[in-house]
């Protein structure tokens, strides 16, 4: 997939932060006013994960509604799943005051790496997360309490998606 030039300035602060970790494919807005920006990730990196969350969380300390990160990853059997979503926003539309809620999506039968939940360690602020549960099983393997990584986490929820 070709990579898009920056169209707002969010956009154009984060390709210029991510440092090449993370290619820009677009933005939507929906009927209600919420902009989600949509990246592809190069780099299975926590330091360019946490770098990339921080700067998301800056730019959108400002707006006073609801903007979100989607994450995907290439895959080699040509589909192009989701890694994980940010917001200041949760399911039901509430706002936060940052980037506070964290979706991980279950992603085992396309690449491994893409699941490990230590990718995530970086990231600051988390108080709403949704993991499916192959990642709450790897998380477990691993002996990995989420709530170490985000003392302030209000609620955890476990997909068996």
């Amino acid at each position: 997939m070709k990579e898009k030039k920056a169209d707002d300035e969010i956009s154009e602060e984060i390709i210029k932060n991510a440092g090449g970790a993370f290619y820009y494919h677009g933005r939507e807005t929906d009927d209600d006013g919420t902009t989600l920006y949509i990246f592809e990730i190069r780099s299975f990196s926590v330091t360019d994960i946490e770098r990339f969350v921080k700067t998301c969380n800056e730019l959108a300390s400002s707006i006073n509604t609801g903007i979100g990160f989607r994450v995907f990853f290439c895959s080699d059997v040509g589909a192009n799943p989701t890694m994980f979503f940010i917001g200041n926003y949760n399911d039901e539309n509430e706002l936060y005051d940052g980037m506070r809620y964290l979706r991980i999506w279950d992603q085992t039968r396309f690449n491994d790496k893409a699941c490990n939940p230590e990718l995530y360690s970086g990231i600051e602020g988390i108080r709403e997360l949704h993991i499916g549960k192959a990642i709450q099983d790897k998380a477990d393997d691993m002996g990995i309490d989420w709530y170490d990584y985000w003392p302030e986490l209000e609620k955890l929820v476990i997909e068996e998606k």
